[in-house]
Protein backbone atom coordinates (compact mmCIF):
# COMPACT_ATOMS: atom_id res chain seq x y z
CA UNK A 1 0.00 0.00 0.00
CA UNK A 2 1.35 3.40 -0.99
CA UNK A 3 1.28 5.95 1.81
CA UNK A 4 1.04 9.59 0.78
CA UNK A 5 1.98 12.55 2.96
CA UNK A 6 -0.73 15.18 2.96
CA UNK A 7 0.03 18.85 3.73
CA UNK A 8 -2.05 20.65 6.35
CA UNK A 9 -5.17 22.48 5.12
CA UNK A 10 -5.21 26.11 6.20
CA UNK A 11 -8.46 28.07 6.67
CA UNK A 12 -7.75 30.36 3.67
CA UNK A 13 -6.72 27.56 1.29
CA UNK A 14 -7.20 27.98 -2.47
CA UNK A 15 -5.83 24.69 -3.80
CA UNK A 16 -5.29 21.36 -2.08
CA UNK A 17 -4.63 17.77 -3.17
CA UNK A 18 -7.82 15.69 -2.98
CA UNK A 19 -7.75 13.17 -0.14
CA UNK A 20 -9.55 10.73 -2.43
CA UNK A 21 -7.97 10.95 -5.90
CA UNK A 22 -4.87 13.07 -5.33
CA UNK A 23 -5.78 15.59 -8.04
CA UNK A 24 -6.02 19.29 -7.24
CA UNK A 25 -9.15 20.59 -5.51
CA UNK A 26 -9.78 24.21 -6.53
CA UNK A 27 -11.74 26.12 -3.93
CA UNK A 28 -13.56 28.38 -6.39
CA UNK A 29 -14.23 25.84 -9.15
CA UNK A 30 -16.04 22.51 -8.92
CA UNK A 31 -17.72 20.88 -5.94
CA UNK A 32 -15.74 19.85 -2.89
CA UNK A 33 -15.97 19.31 0.86
CA UNK A 34 -13.58 19.93 3.69
CA UNK A 35 -12.76 16.78 5.65
CA UNK A 36 -12.37 17.08 9.41
CA UNK A 37 -11.88 14.36 11.99
CA UNK A 38 -9.26 12.35 13.80
CA UNK A 39 -6.02 11.69 11.87
CA UNK A 40 -6.47 7.96 12.54
CA UNK A 41 -9.82 8.01 10.75
CA UNK A 42 -11.75 6.78 13.78
CA UNK A 43 -14.23 9.64 13.19
CA UNK A 44 -14.58 11.67 9.98
CA UNK A 45 -16.94 14.28 8.61
CA UNK A 46 -17.10 15.98 5.19
CA UNK A 47 -18.96 19.27 4.67
CA UNK A 48 -20.63 20.89 2.88
CA UNK A 49 -22.23 18.25 0.68
CA UNK A 50 -25.41 20.24 0.01
CA UNK A 51 -27.26 23.06 1.74
CA UNK A 52 -26.75 22.47 5.46
CA UNK A 53 -25.71 18.86 4.88
CA UNK A 54 -22.64 16.81 5.74
CA UNK A 55 -21.67 13.15 5.65
CA UNK A 56 -20.00 11.45 8.60
CA UNK A 57 -18.73 8.04 9.63
CA UNK A 58 -20.72 8.40 12.88
CA UNK A 59 -23.05 11.42 13.01
CA UNK A 60 -24.43 10.45 16.42
CA UNK A 61 -21.09 10.36 18.26
CA UNK A 62 -18.74 13.33 17.92
CA UNK A 63 -15.39 13.19 19.75
CA UNK A 64 -14.89 15.89 22.34
CA UNK A 65 -11.23 16.38 21.38
CA UNK A 66 -8.64 15.41 18.81
CA UNK A 67 -10.56 16.74 15.78
CA UNK A 68 -8.46 18.41 13.08
CA UNK A 69 -8.89 19.93 9.65
CA UNK A 70 -7.54 17.05 7.55
CA UNK A 71 -7.93 18.27 3.98
CA UNK A 72 -10.33 18.61 1.08
CA UNK A 73 -11.96 16.16 -1.32
CA UNK A 74 -14.05 16.45 -4.44
CA UNK A 75 -17.66 15.52 -3.70
CA UNK A 76 -17.29 12.46 -5.93
CA UNK A 77 -14.22 11.39 -3.92
CA UNK A 78 -15.49 11.70 -0.33
CA UNK A 79 -16.15 7.96 0.07
CA UNK A 80 -12.72 7.01 -1.23
CA UNK A 81 -11.12 9.72 0.95
CA UNK A 82 -12.72 8.19 4.05
CA UNK A 83 -11.55 4.72 3.03
CA UNK A 84 -7.98 5.85 2.39
CA UNK A 85 -7.73 7.71 5.69
CA UNK A 86 -9.13 4.79 7.69
CA UNK A 87 -6.82 2.36 5.88
CA UNK A 88 -3.78 4.44 6.83
CA UNK A 89 -2.97 5.35 3.21
CA UNK A 90 -2.62 9.02 4.15
CA UNK A 91 0.07 10.37 6.46
CA UNK A 92 -0.75 13.86 7.70
CA UNK A 93 2.09 16.36 7.97
CA UNK A 94 2.68 18.38 11.12
CA UNK A 95 0.68 21.54 11.63
CA UNK A 96 -2.90 20.29 11.31
CA UNK A 97 -5.41 22.94 12.39
CA UNK A 98 -7.47 21.94 15.42
CA UNK A 99 -11.27 22.06 15.12
CA UNK A 100 -13.63 22.58 18.06
CA UNK A 101 -17.09 21.03 18.06
CA UNK A 102 -19.66 23.35 19.61
CA UNK A 103 -23.37 22.76 20.18
CA UNK A 104 -25.56 24.45 17.58
CA UNK A 105 -28.03 26.97 18.96
CA UNK A 106 -31.49 27.37 17.45
CA UNK A 107 -30.74 30.94 16.35
CA UNK A 108 -27.68 29.69 14.43
CA UNK A 109 -29.68 27.36 12.18
CA UNK A 110 -30.04 28.81 8.69
CA UNK A 111 -33.68 28.77 7.45
CA UNK A 112 -32.95 27.12 4.10
CA UNK A 113 -36.71 26.60 3.61
CA UNK A 114 -37.27 30.37 3.13
CA UNK A 115 -36.06 32.87 0.52
CA UNK A 116 -33.06 34.95 1.57
CA UNK A 117 -33.80 38.08 3.58
CA UNK A 118 -33.48 41.61 2.17
CA UNK A 119 -30.05 42.11 3.79
CA UNK A 120 -28.65 38.62 3.03
CA UNK A 121 -26.53 37.23 0.24
CA UNK A 122 -28.75 35.16 -2.05
CA UNK A 123 -26.28 32.25 -2.09
CA UNK A 124 -24.68 32.13 1.36
CA UNK A 125 -25.44 30.12 4.45
CA UNK A 126 -24.51 33.08 6.64
CA UNK A 127 -27.33 35.43 7.63
CA UNK A 128 -25.11 38.10 9.18
CA UNK A 129 -21.58 39.39 8.83
CA UNK A 130 -21.26 39.15 5.05
CA UNK A 131 -20.08 42.20 3.11
CA UNK A 132 -22.84 42.66 0.54
CA UNK A 133 -22.38 43.94 -2.99
CA UNK A 134 -24.94 44.75 -5.66
CA UNK A 135 -24.40 42.31 -8.50
CA UNK A 136 -25.60 43.24 -11.98
CA UNK A 137 -28.14 40.63 -13.09
CA UNK A 138 -26.62 40.84 -16.58
CA UNK A 139 -22.87 40.78 -15.97
CA UNK A 140 -20.78 43.72 -17.11
CA UNK A 141 -18.80 41.62 -19.60
CA UNK A 142 -22.05 40.76 -21.38
CA UNK A 143 -23.16 44.36 -21.57
CA UNK A 144 -19.70 45.47 -22.75
CA UNK A 145 -19.82 42.84 -25.49
CA UNK A 146 -23.07 44.36 -26.71
CA UNK A 147 -21.66 47.88 -26.54
CA UNK A 148 -18.71 46.70 -28.64
CA UNK A 149 -21.21 45.56 -31.24
CA UNK A 150 -22.94 48.96 -31.30
CA UNK A 151 -25.65 48.53 -28.66
CA UNK A 152 -26.79 51.37 -26.41
CA UNK A 153 -28.87 51.35 -23.23
CA UNK A 154 -31.63 53.69 -22.03
CA UNK A 155 -30.07 56.65 -20.24
CA UNK A 156 -32.68 57.58 -17.62
CA UNK A 157 -33.85 60.61 -19.59
CA UNK A 158 -30.32 61.68 -20.61
CA UNK A 159 -30.28 60.06 -24.04
CA UNK A 160 -28.63 56.74 -24.81
CA UNK A 161 -25.91 55.34 -22.57
CA UNK A 162 -23.16 52.76 -23.10
CA UNK A 163 -22.52 52.09 -19.40
CA UNK A 164 -23.87 48.91 -17.77
CA UNK A 165 -27.52 49.13 -16.85
CA UNK A 166 -30.28 46.92 -15.56
CA UNK A 167 -31.47 45.40 -12.27
CA UNK A 168 -29.16 44.35 -9.48
CA UNK A 169 -29.35 41.65 -6.84
CA UNK A 170 -27.57 40.92 -3.57
CA UNK A 171 -24.39 38.84 -3.43
CA UNK A 172 -21.69 38.96 -0.79
CA UNK A 173 -18.17 40.00 -1.74
CA UNK A 174 -16.91 36.45 -1.26
CA UNK A 175 -19.46 34.93 -3.66
CA UNK A 176 -19.27 37.79 -6.16
CA UNK A 177 -15.50 37.85 -6.54
CA UNK A 178 -14.76 34.14 -6.17
CA UNK A 179 -16.93 31.24 -7.36
CA UNK A 180 -19.33 33.49 -9.30
CA UNK A 181 -16.40 35.23 -10.98
CA UNK A 182 -14.86 31.88 -11.92
CA UNK A 183 -18.22 30.75 -13.36
CA UNK A 184 -18.32 33.88 -15.53
CA UNK A 185 -14.78 33.16 -16.73
CA UNK A 186 -15.81 29.63 -17.69
CA UNK A 187 -19.06 30.66 -19.40
CA UNK A 188 -17.98 33.84 -21.20
CA UNK A 189 -15.98 32.38 -24.13
CA UNK A 190 -18.55 29.63 -24.67
CA UNK A 191 -21.51 32.02 -24.77
CA UNK A 192 -19.68 34.52 -27.01
CA UNK A 193 -18.81 31.76 -29.48
CA UNK A 194 -22.44 30.58 -29.54
CA UNK A 195 -23.55 34.06 -30.62
CA UNK A 196 -21.67 33.81 -33.90
CA UNK A 197 -21.13 30.16 -34.78
CA UNK A 198 -22.87 26.88 -35.23
CA UNK A 199 -21.12 24.32 -33.06
CA UNK A 200 -21.44 21.13 -31.10
CA UNK A 201 -22.01 21.48 -27.38
CA UNK A 202 -20.33 18.70 -25.42
CA UNK A 203 -21.82 17.58 -22.09
CA UNK A 204 -19.29 19.69 -20.18
CA UNK A 205 -20.34 22.75 -22.21
CA UNK A 206 -23.98 22.02 -21.42
CA UNK A 207 -23.21 21.77 -17.69
CA UNK A 208 -21.37 25.11 -17.70
CA UNK A 209 -24.27 26.78 -19.53
CA UNK A 210 -26.91 25.23 -17.25
CA UNK A 211 -25.01 26.27 -14.11
CA UNK A 212 -24.53 29.82 -15.41
CA UNK A 213 -28.19 30.08 -16.45
CA UNK A 214 -29.33 28.86 -13.02
CA UNK A 215 -27.13 31.46 -11.34
CA UNK A 216 -28.74 34.07 -13.59
CA UNK A 217 -32.21 32.79 -12.67
CA UNK A 218 -31.44 33.20 -8.95
CA UNK A 219 -30.27 36.77 -9.58
CA UNK A 220 -33.35 37.62 -11.67
CA UNK A 221 -35.62 36.21 -8.95
CA UNK A 222 -33.55 37.91 -6.23
CA UNK A 223 -33.91 41.32 -7.88
CA UNK A 224 -37.69 41.18 -7.37
CA UNK A 225 -39.32 42.73 -4.27
CA UNK A 226 -40.56 39.28 -3.16
CA UNK A 227 -38.26 36.53 -4.43
CA UNK A 228 -39.50 32.93 -4.51
CA UNK A 229 -36.35 30.81 -4.81
CA UNK A 230 -35.45 29.35 -1.43
CA UNK A 231 -32.13 30.09 0.23
CA UNK A 232 -31.33 26.37 0.38
CA UNK A 233 -31.65 25.97 -3.41
CA UNK A 234 -29.38 28.93 -4.15
CA UNK A 235 -26.90 27.68 -1.53
CA UNK A 236 -26.94 24.23 -3.12
CA UNK A 237 -25.88 25.88 -6.38
CA UNK A 238 -23.02 27.57 -4.52
CA UNK A 239 -21.91 24.33 -2.86
CA UNK A 240 -22.28 21.87 -5.75
CA UNK A 241 -21.56 24.31 -8.63
CA UNK A 242 -24.38 22.78 -10.63
CA UNK A 243 -28.17 23.31 -10.77
CA UNK A 244 -29.99 22.07 -7.66
CA UNK A 245 -32.23 19.01 -7.65
CA UNK A 246 -35.52 19.67 -9.43
CA UNK A 247 -34.15 22.14 -11.99
CA UNK A 248 -34.58 22.14 -15.77
CA UNK A 249 -32.68 24.37 -18.18
CA UNK A 250 -33.10 24.95 -21.94
CA UNK A 251 -31.54 27.30 -24.49
CA UNK A 252 -32.21 28.47 -28.02
CA UNK A 253 -31.10 31.16 -30.44
CA UNK A 254 -32.54 34.66 -30.26
CA UNK A 255 -32.78 37.05 -33.23
CA UNK A 256 -34.32 40.14 -31.63
CA UNK A 257 -34.54 42.80 -32.97
CA UNK A 258 -35.30 44.07 -29.44
CA UNK A 259 -35.17 42.66 -25.89
CA UNK A 260 -31.57 41.48 -26.18
CA UNK A 261 -31.24 41.77 -22.38
CA UNK A 262 -34.65 40.97 -20.92
CA UNK A 263 -36.13 38.63 -18.35
CA UNK A 264 -39.54 37.21 -17.50
CA UNK A 265 -40.44 35.49 -14.21
CA UNK A 266 -43.52 33.32 -13.81
CA UNK A 267 -44.57 31.53 -10.59
CA UNK A 268 -45.89 27.99 -11.18
CA UNK A 269 -48.15 25.72 -9.17
CA UNK A 270 -47.13 22.16 -9.98
CA UNK A 271 -49.44 19.24 -9.27
CA UNK A 272 -47.64 16.61 -7.19
CA UNK A 273 -48.10 13.02 -8.25
CA UNK A 274 -51.27 11.73 -6.57
CA UNK A 275 -51.81 15.17 -5.04
CA UNK A 276 -53.67 18.41 -5.53
CA UNK A 277 -52.64 21.65 -7.17
CA UNK A 278 -51.29 23.78 -4.29
CA UNK A 279 -52.73 27.15 -3.39
CA UNK A 280 -49.30 28.81 -3.44
CA UNK A 281 -46.53 28.61 -6.09
CA UNK A 282 -44.16 25.69 -5.67
CA UNK A 283 -41.92 26.46 -8.66
CA UNK A 284 -40.72 29.41 -10.69
CA UNK A 285 -39.94 29.76 -14.40
CA UNK A 286 -37.30 32.32 -15.37
CA UNK A 287 -36.85 33.13 -19.06
CA UNK A 288 -34.12 35.58 -20.09
CA UNK A 289 -32.17 36.69 -23.12
CA UNK A 290 -28.40 37.14 -23.33
CA UNK A 291 -27.96 38.86 -26.71
CA UNK A 292 -28.37 36.08 -29.30
CA UNK A 293 -29.31 33.34 -26.81
CA UNK A 294 -32.50 32.81 -24.82
CA UNK A 295 -32.41 30.63 -21.72
CA UNK A 296 -35.31 29.16 -19.76
CA UNK A 297 -34.93 27.80 -16.23
CA UNK A 298 -37.58 26.05 -14.13
CA UNK A 299 -36.75 25.53 -10.45
CA UNK A 300 -39.03 23.56 -8.15
CA UNK A 301 -39.13 24.98 -4.64
CA UNK A 302 -39.86 21.72 -2.83
CA UNK A 303 -38.46 18.29 -3.53
CA UNK A 304 -40.92 15.72 -4.75
CA UNK A 305 -42.17 13.94 -7.82
CA UNK A 306 -44.52 15.71 -10.21
CA UNK A 307 -46.63 14.44 -13.10
CA UNK A 308 -45.96 17.23 -15.53
CA UNK A 309 -46.06 18.06 -19.21
CA UNK A 310 -45.50 21.16 -21.31
CA UNK A 311 -46.84 22.67 -24.49
CA UNK A 312 -44.67 21.78 -27.47
CA UNK A 313 -45.81 24.79 -29.53
CA UNK A 314 -42.37 26.29 -28.96
CA UNK A 315 -40.64 23.53 -27.01
CA UNK A 316 -39.29 21.80 -30.12
CA UNK A 317 -37.04 24.82 -30.75
CA UNK A 318 -35.29 24.43 -27.39
CA UNK A 319 -32.10 22.54 -26.55
CA UNK A 320 -32.34 20.74 -23.18
CA UNK A 321 -29.25 21.50 -21.09
CA UNK A 322 -30.28 20.14 -17.69
CA UNK A 323 -30.79 17.51 -16.37
CA UNK A 324 -27.66 16.41 -18.17
CA UNK A 325 -27.99 13.36 -20.41
CA UNK A 326 -24.35 13.34 -21.64
CA UNK A 327 -25.38 13.65 -25.31
CA UNK A 328 -23.46 16.12 -27.55
CA UNK A 329 -25.91 18.51 -29.21
CA UNK A 330 -25.73 20.77 -32.27
CA UNK A 331 -26.20 24.49 -31.65
CA UNK A 332 -28.52 26.25 -32.33
CA UNK A 333 -31.66 24.09 -32.27
CA UNK A 334 -33.75 26.98 -33.60
CA UNK A 335 -34.38 30.62 -32.78
CA UNK A 336 -36.98 32.96 -31.30
CA UNK A 337 -37.69 36.58 -32.15
CA UNK A 338 -38.82 39.26 -29.71
CA UNK A 339 -42.50 38.37 -30.15
CA UNK A 340 -42.10 34.59 -29.91
CA UNK A 341 -39.94 34.79 -26.79
CA UNK A 342 -42.97 36.16 -24.95
CA UNK A 343 -44.87 33.00 -25.90
CA UNK A 344 -41.91 30.96 -24.64
CA UNK A 345 -42.03 32.71 -21.27
CA UNK A 346 -45.72 31.80 -20.94
CA UNK A 347 -45.56 28.21 -22.19
CA UNK A 348 -46.13 26.69 -18.75
CA UNK A 349 -49.56 26.81 -17.17
CA UNK A 350 -50.41 25.95 -13.58
CA UNK A 351 -49.77 22.28 -12.82
CA UNK A 352 -47.55 21.71 -15.86
CA UNK A 353 -43.79 21.64 -16.32
CA UNK A 354 -41.44 19.13 -17.98
CA UNK A 355 -40.42 16.09 -16.02
CA UNK A 356 -40.00 14.55 -12.59
CA UNK A 357 -37.18 15.58 -10.25
CA UNK A 358 -35.32 12.68 -8.74
CA UNK A 359 -36.37 11.69 -5.25
CA UNK A 360 -33.30 9.47 -4.80
CA UNK A 361 -30.89 11.79 -3.02
CA UNK A 362 -27.62 10.40 -1.62
CA UNK A 363 -27.69 9.51 2.07
CA UNK A 364 -26.56 12.58 3.96
CA UNK A 365 -26.17 13.29 7.66
CA UNK A 366 -27.02 16.67 9.15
Amino acid sequence: MTIEEHPPLLPDWKRSPCLGCGEVVKRHRGSWAEVIGTPSGSWLLAAPMAAGRSVSTDPDSIPLSGICMLGAAHHRCVDSAFLRIRAGAVRFAAGLVDVRADAIQAEDVTPFYLPSGPSDCLFCERMTGAQLTEEHVWPEWLQKQLVGRGATFPGNGRGRETSPMGPKARACLDCNTRWMSVLEIDAKPLIADMWDHRRELEPHDQEVLATWATKMAVLVDGSAPQPLILRGLAHELRVTRRPPTGTWVWASGFVGPTNYLSAWAKPLRLKPRDGQIPAEPNAVCITFTAFRIVFQVVITLYRGVYDVTASEDVGHLLMPLWPLDKTPRLWPPGAFDAEAVGDLAERFDDAVVVGSPSSADPPLSD
